[in-house]
């Protein structure tokens, strides 16, 4: 069996989880447990990025993955392997199917895993790429350089491609597959947090919001759908740790920095531009067709 425990959010020493882990070999400590624990556990000379999420061996106390992609193929497989895979009746539809009565949902059919990965590399990657120009654009104290410049005009690139192929398909593929749930976490967030966050409104191609708006009827439709398939996961309150990684940033830049003057915005935990307004954003996604 798989176990989850849901981090809450970044702290100075990185992903915390304030009531503890569930699983061993720290189940039964009293405190909060720290991620960087389980890396040093697994390798104690370990120099790789702590992130999230984590799939963790309890018996062996090793990291399996901590790629998401990966861990949500080898969940799916395993659950094809047993011969089931428990999911909502409205998931089940239009789900994928596979086995020799083509009755077992899975996210990663074998007849399709090729043209999966093909499709995440050509529509979704470039994507998540491009996005990831934001993290520059924070570490570089919101300084618009070559790179960033670059990676958003990828970024509304790749949504135009996209606002293109889903105008004659409701799925990536001809079923629900693991790559429309990839699409989808991204697509949530960008309203949430990656307009505003990443400055992505002060470009001049910029036209709108996707889920507040009209300016991307198909991609606002796809995600409106796979948001009433994937409900129960989406915890949009965890996108905003987005926000507090670009204060940390600027905090700690502030308090090395040869002047030695730290922001008090930072240190009051002001905002300079309001968050997006996430009633608004959930009214959007739950409006009747």
């Amino acid at each position: 069996s798989i176990s989850m425990d849901v981090s809450d959010g970044q702290s100075g020493a990185g992903w915390v989880f304030l009531n503890g882990a569930t699983c061993s070999p720290w189940k039964d400590r009293e405190g909060p447990f720290w991620l960087y624990e389980a890396y040093q556990l697994a390798d104690p000379l370990c120099t790789a990025s702590v992130s999230v999420p984590l799939l963790w061996d309890t018996k062996t106390h090793k990291i399996v993955s901590n790629d998401c992609w990966e861990i949500s193929k080898l969940i799916s497989d395993a659950s094809s392997d047993l011969g089931f895979c428990s999911c909502p009746k409205n998931v089940l539809h239009v789900i994928s199917k596979q086995d020799r009565n083509n009755s077992i949902p899975t996210l990663f059919p074998d007849d399709l895993k090729q043209d999966i990965e093909q499709m995440l590399k050509s529509s979704v990657e470039p994507l998540l790429d491009a996005v990831e120009t934001g993290y520059e654009y924070l570490r570089n104290g919101k300084v618009e350089t070559p790179l960033v410049l670059k990676g958003r005009i990828k970024v509304f690139a790749m949504l135009d491609k996209l606002e293109e192929l889903l105008g004659n398909r409701s799925y990536l593929l001809d079923n629900l597959t693991g790559v429309d749930v990839r699409l989808a976490f991204c697509l949530l967030q960008f309203d949430a947090c990656y307009w505003d966050l990443f400055g992505l409104r002060s470009s001049e191609k910029y036209r709108g919001p996707i889920l507040t708006s009209d300016i991307y009827p198909n991609l606002k439709a796809y995600t409106r759908e796979m948001y009433q398939l994937m409900k129960p996961a989406v915890y949009f309150e965890s996108f905003r740790q987005l926000y507090r990684l670009g204060q940390a940033i600027e905090f700690t830049r502030d308090s090395y920095s040869c002047n030695g003057v730290t922001s008090n915005k930072i240190l009051n935990g002001d905002n300079e531009e309001q968050l997006p307004d996430l009633h608004k954003i959930v009214a959007a996604l739950e409006m009747p067709k």
